[in-house]
C-alpha cells in the first residue's frame, strides 16, 4: 500500500515531467532555440520546470499572483507605502488614447481604491536607460486622465507608481543597503511638499543581499519573496495564515495547462536565453552550422551539410567534449571523430 508521502512524491514527479515536456515543446516550436544543442535545451527546460514556486520577476507570474489574490496585493501596497488600504479594484491595464498620436500603454498591474487613489505596479526584470522617463510618463498619463474633456475642475486623486526592479539603479550618495527609494515633488530649499498628486517608489531587489536591517521587516521580506520564494519559505511558520495563503498561491502545481503555457512563454525571453545561446556560439554549434549551410549552397547541399557537421564536431572537441559525446550529438562515426581530433603536441 502506498503511503501519503510516496503519493506526494509521485505526484510531484508527474507534475515536473508535465512541465518539462511542455517547456521542450514550446522550445521546439521557437526558432530562437535553433542554435542550441539538445543537451543545452534539456538543461534550460529542466531549469524552468524544476522550481516548485513561481518566479515573481516574470511579468506573467507577478500579474497572475496579485490579480488572483488581491489581498496579497493590498498587503504589498501597505508594506511599501505604509498605508492602511483595505480593498482595491483592478483597472483596465491598457490605457485608452487621449489623443490620436498618443503612445499605446499596457500596464502590468493597475488598481484603485474607493476614494479614487490609483496604484500602478510595474515589474522590471532588466535595466532600461529610459526607465525613469517611462515611469514618469505612465504616472503622468494616469494623472491626466482624471480631468475629463471640457472639465473646469482639477481635483486630482493621488497616483502612486511602484516599480519592482530585479536590478540596481544608480543613486549617488545613497547607502548600498538601501532597498526602497521614494520620490515626491518638494520645494528644493524647505522640503515643502508641492502636493500628493504623483509619487514614485523603486524597490530594488538585488540590494537585499546587502540589507542590514531586520530580516523580517515587511519590505525586506517582499524582496526575498520576489528573489527566491523557496528559500524564503524555509524560514516561515507554516501555521502563519498570511504565509499559508501566499505559499499556496505561489505553487506552480496550481497552474492549469493554459497557465503553464503562458508562464513558460513569458520565461522564454531574450534575457533569459542569452547565456545559453552565447554558450552555444562559443562551443561552435551556431557558427559551424551556419558556415556549413553557406558552403552547402555553394558546393552542393550534401557536401555542405557534411562539412557543417564536421565543423560542429571540431568545435565541440576543441571545447572539451568527449569524442563519444560528439559522436552521439553529430551522428558521426567514432573513426571520423578520431580523425578530427588535434594531434597531441
Amino acid at each position: 500500500m502506498k503511503t501519503s508521502e510516496t503519493l506526494r512524491t509521485n505526484n510531484a514527479e508527474e507534475q515536473y515531467l508535465r512541465r518539462y515536456q511542455r517547456c521542450r515543446q514550446l522550445m521546439e516550436n521557437d526558432g530562437r532555440f535553433g542554435c542550441m544543442s539538445e543537451e543545452e535545451k534539456d538543461t534550460y527546460a529542466q531549469r524552468l520546470a524544476t522550481p516548485e514556486y513561481l518566479d515573481l520577476t516574470c511579468d506573467w507570474a507577478c500579474k497572475y499572483l496579485f490579480q488572483n489574490h488581491p489581498s496579497l496585493l493590498v498587503t504589498l501596497l501597505n508594506d511599501i507605502l505604509r498605508e492602511d488600504i483595505k480593498t482595491v479594484e483592478f483597472q483596465n491595464t491598457e490605457l485608452a488614447d487621449i489623443a490620436p498620436l498618443d503612445k499605446r500603454i499596457l500596464f502590468d498591474l493597475l488598481c484603485r481604491t474607493s476614494d479614487g487613489r490609483s496604484f500602478l505596479v510595474e515589474m522590471q526584470r532588466a535595466s532600461r536607460a529610459d526607465q525613469r522617463d517611462r515611469l514618469f510618463y505612465y504616472g503622468s498619463r494616469l494623472v491626466c486622465r482624471q480631468v475629463k474633456p471640457g472639465g473646469k475642475k482639477y481635483a486630482l486623486a493621488p497616483v502612486k507608481v511602484i516599480c519592482i526592479m530585479n536590478y540596481e539603479d544608480r543613486h549617488p550618495g545613497s547607502s548600498d543597503d538601501k532597498i526602497l527609494y521614494q520620490y515626491k515633488t518638494l520645494e528644493v530649499e524647505t522640503g515643502e511638499p508641492f502636493g500628493d498628486q504623483i509619487s514614485f517608489y523603486l524597490l530594488e531587489l538585488p540590494r537585499i543581499m546587502r540589507h542590514s536591517e531586520e530580516y523580517d521587516a515587511p519590505v525586506a521580506a517582499w524582496c526575498r519573496i520576489f528573489r527566491n520564494f523557496a528559500i524564503f519559505a524555509k524560514s516561515r511558520d507554516r501555521d502563519d495564515a498570511r504565509f499559508k495563503e501566499l505559499e499556496s498561491a505561489m505553487r506552480v502545481s496550481g497552474l492549469n495547462e493554459g497557465q503553464i503555457d503562458n508562464y513558460f512563454s513569458d520565461m522564454l525571453t531574450k534575457e533569459e536565453m542569452e547565456p545559453y545561446i552565447e554558450g552555444a556560439e562559443q562551443q561552435g554549434y551556431y557558427r559551424g552550422l551556419k558556415e556549413g549551410e553557406a558552403k552547402g549552397k555553394a558546393e552542393g547541399m550534401a557536401e555542405g551539410k557534411a562539412e557543417g557537421v564536421s565543423m560542429v564536431a571540431k568545435a565541440l572537441l576543441a571545447g572539451g567534449m568527449s569524442g563519444e559525446m560528439v559522436a552521439k550529438v553529430t551522428g558521426m562515426s567514432a573513426e571520423d571523430i578520431n580523425r578530427l581530433k588535434p594531434d597531441p603536441e
